[in-house]
C-alpha cells in the first residue's frame, strides 16, 4: 500500500527551515543568487551579506582569500572537505553573531593565517565549532581565540602557534577532544586559560610540544574542569594558578630519553635532561649505544642548578664499556639531606628502600627561578662511545616536567 504524504510526515525527515545558500569560488559568481548549486556565490562573504538569520550557507571546496565574518545569529555555515580559509592579512575566521555553527562533518577545513595573526576568533556567544584546524606554521600567534562566552568546540586543532593553540578567555567555554602540537623554540601554550574567566571543561583534549606550558591557568581563573588530559614530548607541563581547577586522570610522556656521545671532548659535564618544580623519578638508567674509549674514567650523574650541585649517583669505572652495557642507579647516594627549601636544586631520597634489590623512588625539587639539570660528569679524554639516558618519572607539582636539556 503507498504511503500518503501525511504517513510521510510521521517519518523523522527534518526540513531545514531557513534558506541554503551554496558557495564556491571556482564555480560561482557574487552576481548570482546563490540559492541553488547551479547559481553559487563566489564569496562566502556575498553568502554571509545575503542570507538571514537562522539561514544555512554550503561551502565547496577551495581555497578563499577573504577574511570571513559570521556576523548574524543563528547561522550555519558547512565547509566540503577541501575548503581553506587563507587570508592575506587579518584573521581568516571571525564568528561575532550569537548562536552560530561553524563545521566540516568527517573532514577539517585549513585554516591558515597570515603571520602575527589569529586563525579562528569567536566574539559572539553560544557560538558552535567542530573539526576546523588552524595550520600557524610558527609564524601565526593564535589559532584560536575564544572571547565570547558558552562557546563549544569539538575535533578541532592546531599546529605550531607562536602564542598560544587554544586561547580561552569567555565563560563557560567547553573543548572536546582538540588537540596541539607545538614548536618548543616558539615557547608557545597548547591551551591558555586566562581573563579570569569560568567554568572552562576542555575534555579528552591533548598537547604536544609546547614549549612554555602544555596549559596555563591563569590568576583569577575560577571552576575549570580538565579530564582526560595528555601531554606529550616537548610539553613544560601545567602551571595552574586558578581557583577550583580540577585535573583528572592526566597522562603524560613518562618516560625520556637523550643520547650523549663522546667526540674527543676531555673531561666534561653534559646537560642531560632539564627538571622543572617537583618531580618523582622511579628509574633512571643509560645504555651504551656505541662502545666507549678506554680513556673515559670516573662517570657519574649529579644534580645542577647553575650554582648547587648535588651527586645523583657514585662514580662509576666506564672505560671500554661495550655496546649494551647498563649504568644503573640501584643505591642512593652519600651524603646527608637537608630542608627541602626551593632556594637550591635538591635531592629527596628514602632512608629505608622496599628490599635490597630496588631502588626506591626518590624526589628532585627544582631551585625557583633557575635552570635545573641532571647531568653526566665524567673524565678522561673521551675519544669516543656514546650512552642513552633515560628517566622514568611523574609529577609532583602540577608544574613539574623532565624534558630533555
Amino acid at each position: 500500500m503507498a504511503r500518503t504524504s501525511s504517513n510521510i510526515n510521521k517519518q523523522n525527515i527534518n526540513l531545514f527551515a531557513g534558506e541554503i545558500y551554496y558557495v564556491s569560488v571556482d564555480d560561482g559568481s557574487d552576481t548570482n543568487s546563490g540559492l541553488n548549486p547551479n547559481d553559487m556565490f563566489a564569496t562566502v562573504t556575498a553568502a554571509l551579506s545575503t542570507c538571514s538569520a537562522g539561514d544555512k550557507i554550503v561551502v565547496k571546496a577551495g581555497t578563499y582569500t577573504e577574511n570571513i565574518n559570521v556576523n548574524k545569529n543563528g547561522v550555519e555555515v558547512h565547509f566540503e572537505i577541501g575548503a581553506i580559509l587563507q587570508a592575506g592579512s587579518g584573521t581568516p575566521l571571525t564568528i561575532s553573531g550569537n548562536y552560530c555553527y561553524v563545521a566540516c562533518k568527517d573532514g577539517a577545513l585549513l585554516v591558515d593565517p597570515a603571520a602575527g595573526e589569529t586563525g579562528v576568533e569567536i566574539t559572539g556567544t553560544f557560538a558552535y565549532i567542530e573539526e576546523i584546524r588552524v595550520k600557524c606554521d610558527s609564524s601565526a600567534n593564535i589559532g584560536f581565540d575564544f572571547q565570547g562566552n558558552g562557546a563549544d568546540a569539538r575535533k578541532c586543532r592546531c599546529s605550531n602557534p607562536k602564542v598560544a593553540a587554544f586561547k580561552i578567555q569567555g565563560d563557560s567555554i567547553k573543548l572536546e577532544d582538540c588537540c596541539t602540537g607545538g614548536t618548543p623554540a616558539d615557547t608557545s601554550i597548547g591551551y591558555w586559560v586566562t581573563n579570569s574567566c569560568d567554568k572552562s571543561r576542555i575534555r579528552n583534549c591533548s598537547s604536544q610540544g609546547h614549549g612554555t606550558y602544555a596549559m596555563q591557568i591563569d590568576s583569577g581563573c575560577t571552576n575549570g574542569c580538565v579530564p582526560n588530559f595528555s601531554s606529550g614530548g616537548g610539553d613544560n607541563g601545567i602551571l595552574n594558578n586558578g581557583a577550583g581547577f580540577a585535573l583528572t586522570n592526566y597522562e603524560w610522556d613518562n618516560q625520556i630519553c637523550k643520547t650523549i656521545t663522546f667526540d674527543a671532548d676531555g673531561a666534561a659535564t653534559k646537560n642531560v635532561f632539564e627538571i622543572v618544580g617537583a618531580v618523582q623519578v622511579n628509574r633512571i638508567f643509560g645504555v651504551v649505544t656505541t662502545v666507549l674509549s678506554a680513556d673515559i674514567g670516573n662517570l657519574k650523574l649529579e644534580l645542577d642548578d647553575g650554582s648547587n650541585q648535588a651527586d645523583l649517583t657514585d662514580v662509576v669505572a666506564a672505560s671500554s664499556a661495550p655496546a649494551g652495557s647498563l649504568f644503573l642507579k640501584e643505591d642512593d647516594s652519600a651524603g646527608a639531606l637537608g630542608l627541602y627549601g626551593s632556594d637550591q636544586i635538591r635531592l629527596i631520597e628514602p632512608t629505608i628502600r622496599p628490599n635490597a634489590d630496588s631502588l626506591a623512588p626518590f624526589d628532585i625539587l627544582a631551585k625557583s627561578g633557575a635552570s635545573n639539570y641532571i647531568r653526566v660528569n665524567y673524565s678522561g679524554t673521551a675519544t669516543s662511545g656514546a650512552i642513552k639516558w633515560c628517566v622514568e618519572w611523574a609529577p609532583l607539582s602540577e608544574d613539574g616536567v623532565i624534558k630533555q636539556a
